[in-house]
């Protein structure tokens, strides 16, 4: 049966092809056995098979204790040097697994392997940086989210239930801002969560994650107008980002959404506030920082 369809420029012709994955369970005569499995194929705009490959494949007995296989979702993505892959999730007879498959001629370029729990969804994260791999988004049956790099399918990050009864997640620039945002559709809400600016590091150096909440830059300081403020995040989660004055009361918000681990940057526009003292405090799911900044008129 047919699960996935995906409609892309796999050979940079200007022509459209279409990508199909699927799985089957199917019945033999005689004993009482069976098949499943899953199968890629690709094909013209006239739909001329290009290629056609079977990436896992179950055979049973009637009353053994079988694994059947299953086709979870596909996508295509990019590497860092701007190099089209079709990753495809599913499960074979040892549990989950991802691949980044080449479009051409459908062999399997990286694996990774995961928990054996079914994948409900996944996304692609392009980057907007030059030279810096998309990165894909699974969410699993459990709830947990992985983030994961094209680049020899490196698992960037992990967050332990994340949401629960998901359906389908989408990413894409939904707001028209400069950051990208989430969707996430589950049997009770939608949900919209702002990404922020993920930078992908290059293969060739493992992610870095920041140890702890940290504002660890403020300048200038003291300042006139405007001051640029960095602060770190080591784990996904929600974040705030908030301005007070000395008394403790709210100025402003500076920053407010989920955000993976990482290093982060905003400025902060004086224009409008009087001289003196303001504490910048940063929170996040497992953690708090803060530093005080000095405004000059």
């Amino acid at each position: 049966m047919g699960k996935c369809l995906k409609h892309f420029d796999i050979n940079d012709d200007g022509e459209k092809e279409l990508i199909v994955g699927g799985y089957k369970i199917s019945s033999g005569s005689g004993l009482s056995y069976g098949r499943s499995e899953v199968k890629l194929g690709t094909f013209s705009q006239d739909f001329d098979t290009l290629n056609i490959r079977t990436f896992a494949t179950v055979r049973y007995r009637e009353g053994d204790n079988y694994r059947s296989v299953s086709l979870y979702d596909l996508e295509t993505a990019y590497n860092e040097e701007n190099e089209l892959f079709i990753s495809i999730a599913y499960r074979d007879s040892l549990g989950t697994r991802i691949d980044l498959v080449s479009p051409s001629n459908l062999e399997i370029e990286q694996t990774r392997s995961l928990p054996s729990v079914p994948i409900k969804c996944m996304s692609v994260y392009s980057s907007v940086i030059e030279n810096e791999s998309d990165f894909l988004i699974c969410i699993n049956e459990d709830g947990w989210l992985y983030s994961i790099y094209t680049d020899e399918l490196q698992i960037a990050d992990i967050i332990e239930d994340f949401t629960a009864n998901v359906i389908d997640l989408k990413i894409g620039n939904f707001d028209d801002d400069e950051d990208m945002e989430m969707a996430v559709l589950t049997r009770d809400a939608f949900i919209m969560y702002d990404l922020g600016r993920l930078s992908v590091p290059s293969s060739s150096q493992p992610p870095w994650t920041p140890e702890t909440y940290a504002i660890t830059a403020a300048y200038p300081n003291p300042f006139n107008n405007r001051a640029r403020i960095e602060y770190t995040v080591p784990q996904p989660g929600r974040i705030t980002l908030t301005l007070h004055d000395l008394t403790g009361r709210l100025v402003g918000r500076l920053s407010e959404g989920w955000q993976t681990a990482g290093t982060y940057d905003i400025i902060l526009n004086a224009d409008d506030l009087p001289g003196g003292a303001y504490l910048i405090r940063l929170e996040g799911a497992r953690g708090d920082a803060v530093r005080v900044v000095q405004v000059v008129k």
